[in-house]
């Protein structure tokens, strides 16, 4: 499971790079040559990755830390824009963000600081084949409360943005990206539970806050 989510990674990472680099070339007959040689870097990647995957036997902390890069990018991107952009957006809605980030932080991170009481989760969907094989609800109501607690991130994304780059995709980058950043320092700073479901429920948390945000209450 954790050698088809890097070759996800890097399927996603070759067309998003294609796609941002496609939109500054004018001549749209170079495309074509430019996909092909980043096609060619991405295979060059794909087999030093693998070889340090066969060196190392580490393929689930080789993708923490493709992702962990990836979150990097995403939320250096995102910093950089409310930079660039901060005339245009919602001053209110990016002060509400940037506290609720800092709470999400707060809950997740700094409150568990020397806990060292870590573990690693990396089967996609773990925590419901374990509660329908023990009748024990709580992995569940774990799973769930990780989407509850991502809506307002999505919710406030969309607030705070303008139209044009509030997208959705966007969106579920930045929220999949930022809990990844959570995921990755618990499994490194050894607190909490380092886990791949969590990130897919904060992802769609994101998402079903973003959809929120669009229908209720952008103008």
């Amino acid at each position: 499971m954790e050698g088809i989510l890097i070759g996800i990674l890097l399927v996603g990472g070759y067309f998003a790079i294609l796609q941002a680099m496609g939109r500054r070339i004018r001549d749209r007959n170079r495309i074509p040559a430019l996909a092909l040689v980043l096609l060619f870097l991405f295979l060059c990647l794909a087999g030093v990755l693998y070889i340090v995957m066969q060196a190392s036997g580490g393929v689930g902390q080789m993708l923490f830390v493709m992702m962990m890069l990836m979150a990097v990018c995403v939320m250096g991107r995102m910093v950089w824009y409310l930079l660039s952009h901060f005339d245009q957006i919602d001053k209110g809605m990016l002060a509400l963000l940037i506290t609720y980030v800092l709470a999400l932080l707060y809950i997740t991170i700094f409150s568990r600081a020397g806990e060292h009481q870590a573990s690693v989760h990396l089967e996609l969907f773990a925590g419901f084949s374990e509660a329908f094989r023990t009748h024990n609800m709580e992995s569940i109501q774990h799973f769930f409360a990780n989407i509850g607690m991502f809506v307002p991130f999505g919710v406030l994304f969309v607030l705070t943005l303008t139209k044009k780059r509030c997208s959705y995709h966007s969106a579920v980058l930045t929220g999949a990206m930022f809990s990844t950043f959570i995921e990755t320092f618990q499994m490194i700073a050894q607190i909490g539970q380092c886990d791949v479901d969590d990130i897919v429920a904060n992802t769609l948390g994101t998402q079903i806050g973003y959809l929120i945000g669009v229908l209720f209450f952008r103008r």
